[in-house]
């Protein structure tokens, strides 16, 4: 299980903007796995510490995940860039896609260049590399 990646895009001074993409779910009750795509600042540092910190109860991340596929994760939903909500994107396109297995989770992510995953269970948060390492968020907490 390995996946990564990144991207450049343009910014609007005309330089390049590098992107650390990520992937953020939920484990269902049938086991299976609901699920969007961060394209901005998914680094642990930024994006764990936010889950973690404000996102920590099924509630909370449910409501994350009903927003779609993400340009970056903020404090409080309002704040959060959503593709559909905020870049007028089809739904179809940004919904969050439901998996049925951690691996098959994993290879979207892989799929998408994601360089971290996220995946909130009764457990917490737990946090992914690249190459399938579990990272341990509460380094990144302060």
């Amino acid at each position: 299980m390995t996946w990564g990646g990144s991207s450049a895009a343009p910014n609007s001074f005309g330089g390049v903007r590098m992107a650390t993409r990520c992937v953020i779910g939920r484990k269902l009750e049938d086991g299976k796995i609901e699920a969007i795509y961060c394209h901005f600042d998914g680094y642990p540092r930024h994006t764990g510490t936010l889950l973690v910190g404000k996102y920590n109860t099924q509630e909370k991340v449910k409501g994350l995940l009903k927003l779609g596929d993400i340009s970056i994760l903020r404090g409080n939903l309002s704040e959060t860039i959503a593709y559909r909500r905020d870049h007028g994107r089809n739904w179809e396109d940004v919904a969050p896609k439901t998996f049925e297995s951690f691996e098959e989770f994993c290879d979207w992510g892989c799929s998408v260049y994601a360089e971290f995953v996220y995946l909130f269970d009764e457990e917490g948060w737990h946090c992914f590399d690249s190459q399938g390492y579990e990272i341990k968020l509460e380094k990144y907490i302060e």
